[in-house]
């Protein structure tokens, strides 16, 4: 094994230690609820039900041995109502 193959083991043994995602994950939380308006729905009814799905994917991370993080990252959403024919 040689010196920069252990190098590289060792920090990202130590920013899997370092970084939290759950401080992340709450803060991501936080902003993008920030502006909801729980009496906003999109239906004609108000007591339908509503269905919304979200997901992210994390799809790179570049230069994480300098600490200066550039990701990718992907959104979908999709709301649907009881009358979508999908």
């Amino acid at each position: 094994m040689n010196f920069a193959f252990l190098l590289r083991i060792f920090i990202y043994a130590g920013l899997i230690f370092y970084v939290n995602p759950n401080r992340y994950a709450d803060q991501m939380y936080e902003d993008l609820l920030y502006y909801y308006n729980k009496n906003v729905r999109p239906v004609k009814n108000a007591s339908e039900s509503v269905k919304v799905k979200f997901g992210s994917s994390l799809i790179r991370i570049i230069d994480v041995v300098s600490h200066e993080l550039t990701k990718t990252i992907s959104f979908r959403t999709k709301i649907s109502d009881r009358n979508e024919n999908t």
